[in-house]
């Protein structure tokens, strides 16, 4: 099956280079967990919490914004930079991440275009789990369980499954690809199931450690929980990014999935 060759090939990127890999994620998601912790922003990691927030109008929506986005701009020269690792072979010399200034003007503007509309998407997504997750709760008087999950989960799968194939234009523009938006969407055509595989298996890793996580009492409200939530946030983000260059790989540039 496809999706589990491109799943494995995008796991072994990066557990053969941990030292590049370190150097690439480590600084800036530092940075950008440090200032979320120091803030007072750290509930936003923890779902429900930030559901509740949300519901109860208790978000500093200037500060999150002005957060959100440096955590934005810190993970987009994270991207780049890795991007330009697998693609093109450029080693971090460095403990962060390298910049190729001339990639950045093209990459900024593919991120922008993108992730309006991946935002879009999201938030569709979002919203429709949180109906979900409102309903189960307000039915079973308790967080939701697996069910819920599952439901929000099949429910989202049409909003993002064109997210994931629109996040392909990053790796495009990090390379200075010649190819627009429209041509790297048109490579994709004919992996529906490929990509469904794929999402429900960043969705398990995503709403499974969202489950268990709180039965242990890691949570982002305690130091030790926050740093758990932390590392677990940027394994995922890591790992999401790390099949975004995958498939860019073999779909838009035909390489093969060793």
């Amino acid at each position: 099956m496809k999706s589990l060759l491109i799943l494995r090939h995008s796991a072994l990127q990066i557990l053969r280079q941990p030292v590049s890999v370190f150097q690439i994620f480590f600084l800036p998601n530092l940075v950008t967990f440090v200032v979320f912790k120091l803030s007072g922003l750290a509930f936003v990691f923890s779902p429900i919490h930030l559901q509740v927030a949300m519901m109860r109008g208790a978000i500093p929506w200037g500060l999150f914004v002005g957060v959100s986005l440096l955590g934005l701009g810190l993970s987009w020269w994270s991207a780049l930079a890795w991007h330009r690792f697998i693609l093109l072979g450029e080693y971090p010399k460095y403990p962060w991440p390298p910049v190729a200034w001339a990639a950045v003007g093209p990459f900024l503007k593919a991120a922008a275009v993108v992730c309006l509309a991946v935002f879009a998407l999201v938030f569709c997504a979002s919203f429709v789990i949180g109906i979900v997750m409102g309903v189960a709760m307000a039915v079973t008087k308790h967080a939701p369980g697996w069910a819920a999950y599952v439901v929000a989960g099949a429910l989202s799968v049409p909003i993002m499954i064109p997210a994931l194939r629109l996040a392909l234009g990053l790796p495009n523009a990090a390379v200075l690809g010649a190819g627009e938006l429209g041509k790297v969407w048109r490579s994709t055509r004919g992996t529906f199931w490929t990509f469904v595989a794929i999402f429900a298996c960043l969705f398990t890793i995503r709403y499974g450690l969202n489950v268990l996580l709180p039965r242990y009492g890691l949570t982002p409200f305690s130091s030790l929980g926050y740093v758990v939530v932390a590392v677990a946030e940027v394994l995922q983000a890591i790992f999401t990014l790390s099949i975004v260059t995958t498939l860019y790989g073999h779909h838009v540039e035909g390489r093969p999935l060793v």
